[in-house]
């Protein structure tokens, strides 16, 4: 590969993509083999061992649990932006086809039970996160196929003279993986244990893949189509006729804050959480009782509700049953796009439910108020552009905009919260300054554990998989703290909603001059992930408890902020 070190990381990383984009715009099935040589090449930091002969199992792991389980059955993958698309390219039966789901990414695919899985992309950003995945995938798959082919206990499988449940230390030592890793790979993919190692003994992964044709303007129908249907489904609430507070996050930490739920049923929640011994469940609980922490009591709570919830249908009801009460609906009916929404009417809120950190003064007043909050549920990269686009264009005004996730962080620590004024972004290649209305004082009675740390950058990337350690060498030579995948798309969205053009590329867009006439803007972002060190990155599927602090403090400081404006606005009327 010589004459890499004359191109930059993030060269390496755009050949790469436009490698597999111009592929793809080919008329026959693309080898997915055809583009290990730019991933290769671009040496990508969360697959370091991806052109030795060890497996390098916790790459494949992270590829696996952003692939439906099925994965380990699929010859052929089509890609397609809506059901009219497939139903063009000739795949009529896709509606009859099974739902599939990956553990960790939300988007919509269908399996045929015979070897094809489609996926429905809702922009470029799917692509780049496919693909990268299949890549890593069938590499690490094909390297386990080599281990077992010729071997007593790969035979063995393939026969069906054995299982891999009852020859499992035979077979990790026949792949010489460690016990640590076995583990891993068996807690995070271990559903259908038998058939996965079998199919893997039985030959090397060689999938196909099409992308069915469809325009830019396709990926917007989509999004349209998707927000028809929201507001025809909460058409009672005259939500297009009703100024609208626009937060992208999760949906359970508002429904929790809001609802009164855990309260209610403090005591059932506790013995649920002592009975599933949830690790560190219990010494948390014990610290925050020893501490007098109310704060860090609630968010326990909060985060055992919804397996509390789960648990049986009585709860279910129950619990919707004081969303509603407290003006909180939710829109699931995804048959185009797969985005959750939750729709929080204010007036509704009933102030002796909330949580204890939302009752500023003078809450009372927001029965007077005709505002609504939409909390969309972290679409995917660039589909942040046409989800705000599209909303923004049919809302009757936006009042604020409110972006809260998760991130990987450079210098930080796990669980803190990282408040950016500068972002730059990837896809468009500009670098946003703004005036983040979120700052440390929103969070002086909200933090216990944690740091806070203002004026951060932050960089919208492309892809997980596609970032390589010369990158993240010279994120880290900019002072790039927080690296996401959002804020960029929306910041483009945004750019197009204040000014009469369509957003440029590789500028420098200063919004500070619009602040005193537009809408609040805040970001915030808590640390999930430590790129430098792989392995806890790769590992850190869910934050469990250590992230509870973070996500409550940022739903706390958010509804705060919504709350105080609308007072205010109510008061002044």
């Amino acid at each position: 590969m010589a004459g890499r070190e004359k191109e930059s990381g993030n060269e390496i990383m755009e050949k790469n993509i436009r490698t597999y984009m111009t592929l793809l715009q080919g008329s026959v099935d693309i080898q997915i083999d055809s583009f290990t040589e730019t991933h290769l090449e671009m040496e990508p930091i969360l697959h370091p061992q991806a052109e030795s002969q060890h497996i390098d199992i916790t790459a494949f792991l992270y590829a696996a649990i952003r692939l439906p389980d099925c994965i380990y059955a699929v010859k052929k993958i089509l890609l397609g932006q809506s059901e009219e698309i497939f139903r063009s390219s000739g795949t009529e039966d896709i509606f009859h086809w099974q739902e599939v789901n990956a553990g960790a990414r939300r988007r919509r695919t269908v399996f045929d039970g015979k070897g094809t899985l489609a996926f429905f992309v809702t922009s470029v950003s799917d692509i780049d996160d496919i693909i990268p995945s299949l890549v890593v995938f069938q590499t690490e798959w094909n390297k386990m196929c080599a281990y077992l082919s010729d071997s007593p206990i790969g035979k063995a499988l393939v026969s069906g003279n054995v299982s891999a449940r009852e020859a499992d230390e035979t077979l990790r030592k026949s792949l010489d993986i460690s016990i640590e890793d076995w583990q891993l790979l068996q807690r995070g993919w271990g559903n259908l244990w038998d058939e996965k190692m079998k199919a893997i003994a039985s030959g090397k992964k060689a999938i196909r893949l099409t992308l069915i044709k469809g325009g830019f303007s396709e990926y917007r129908r989509v999004v349209q189509q998707w927000w028809i249907e929201l507001t025809r489904h909460f058409e009672e609430t005259l939500i297009e006729l009703r100024p609208i507070y626009l937060i992208s996050s999760n949906m359970y930490s508002f429904s929790n804050m809001l609802t009164g739920y855990a309260a209610k049923h403090r005591k059932e929640i506790l013995e649920f959480a002592f009975d599933m011994k949830v690790e560190g469940f219990e010494r948390r609980w014990a610290q925050c009782q020893s501490d007098e922490d109310e704060n860090g009591a609630a968010d326990l709570l909060y985060y055992m509700t919804r397996d509390f919830v789960n648990s049986s249908e009585e709860h279910i009801k129950d619990f919707k049953e004081m969303e509603v009460e407290a003006g909180i609906m939710n829109f699931t009916q995804l048959e185009c796009l797969d985005l959750p929404a939750q729709i929080i009417d204010i007036r509704k809120a009933i102030p002796e439910r909330m949580d204890r950190r939302l009752r500023i003064k003078k809450i009372d007043s927001l029965r007077e108020s005709r505002a609504m909050i939409v909390n969309i549920d972290y679409p995917l990269g660039f589909a942040a552009y046409h989800v705000f686009s599209q909303i923004a264009a049919s809302a009757k005004k936006i009042l604020g905009v409110y972006i809260l996730g998760k991130a990987a962080t450079m210098s930080a620590r796990l669980g803190d919260i990282m408040i950016p004024n500068e972002i730059c972004d990837l896809h468009s290649k500009n670098t946003f300054y703004f005036k983040n209305c979120f700052s440390l004082k929103d969070f002086h009675d909200l933090i216990r554990n944690i740091a806070v740390l203002d004026r951060q950058k932050a960089i919208t990337v492309r892809g997980t998989f596609l970032q390589n350690r010369t990158m993240m060498q010279e994120f880290h030579k900019e002072n790039f703290n927080s690296i996401e995948m959002e804020a960029g798309p929306y910041l483009c969205a945004i750019y197009e909603n204040i000014f009469p053009d369509r957003y440029p590329v590789n500028a420098v867009l200063n919004f500070h001059n619009e602040a005193e006439n537009m809408y609040d803007l805040g970001f915030l972002y808590y640390a999930s992930d430590t790129p430098y060190h792989r392995r806890e990155s790769l590992l850190s599927r869910s934050m469990g408890i250590s992230g509870i602090e973070s996500v409550y403090a940022c739903s706390a400081a958010t509804l705060r902020k919504i709350f105080t404006k609308e007072i205010r606005s109510v008061l002044e009327e």
